[in-house]
C-alpha cells in the first residue's frame, strides 16, 4: 500500500497469513491449534527491498546495499482463535563494499532470488556482512525469542 510503514507492512501481511490460515482450518474442520505466520522486510531509507523478480532487479537491490547499513524487520503473529498477537523484531546489516563481479557471482547463484532484499543472510551472502546489530533467527525470517514468547502460554483456542 503507498506510503505503509515497512513495520505496518509486515505486521498486514503476517495478519492476513494467519486469518487465512484459520479460515482455512475452519473450512477443512480440523482441530483448532494456533497459526504462527512471519514476514521480513529488507528496508533502505524507507524503501521495502522485496523479493527481486529478475536479475536485473536482484543486481539494482544488491548495489544499493552495497556499502551501506540497512533495516530487517520481521514480524511474527499468532492467531488462537479470536486472540491475534503480533511481535515487531528490529535488526541492522551492513555490507561490505562489494564489486561488481562480486555482485555477478552473487545474482548468478540465485540464492537471493527468493529472499526479501534479494540475499540470504544464512548463505553466501553472509561473506558480504560486516555486521548485524539484532536478531539473527530475526533476519533469517522468524524470530526465535518473539515466536517463544507468543507461543508460551498459548492453550485451546478460544471461539
Amino acid at each position: 500500500m503507498a506510503n505503509e510503514l515497512p513495520e505496518d507492512y509486515v505486521k498486514r501481511v503476517t495478519t492476513n497469513k494467519v486469518q487465512a490460515g484459520w479460515q482455512k482450518m475452519q473450512e477443512q474442520q480440523l482441530t483448532r491449534k494456533p497459526i504462527l505466520a512471519a514476514d521480513t522486510a529488507v528496508v533502505v531509507g524507507n524503501e521495502i527491498l522485496g523479493k527481486p523478480v529478475d536479475e536485473s532487479m536482484a543486481r539494482s537491490f544488491m548495489q544499493r546495499l552495497s556499502g551501506t547499513t540497512h533495516q530487517v524487520i520481521t514480524a511474527v503473529t499468532v492467531l488462537n482463535g479470536t486472540a491475534l498477537q503480533c511481535r515487531l523484531q528490529w535488526n541492522t546489516v551492513t555490507f561490505c563494499q562489494l564489486t561488481a563481479a562480486e555482485i555477478d557471482w552473487y545474482i548468478g547463484t540465485g540464492e537471493g532470488n527468493d529472499k526479501a532484499g534479494g540475499y540470504a543472510v544464512q548463505g553466501l551472502a553472509a561473506q558480504f556482512i560486516e555486521n548485524i546489530t539484532g536478531s539473527y533467527s530475526g533476519i533469517m525470517g522468524l524470530p526465535l525469542f518473539e515466536t517463544r514468547q507468543l507461543l508460551q502460554g498459548m492453550e485451546s483456542p478460544n471461539e
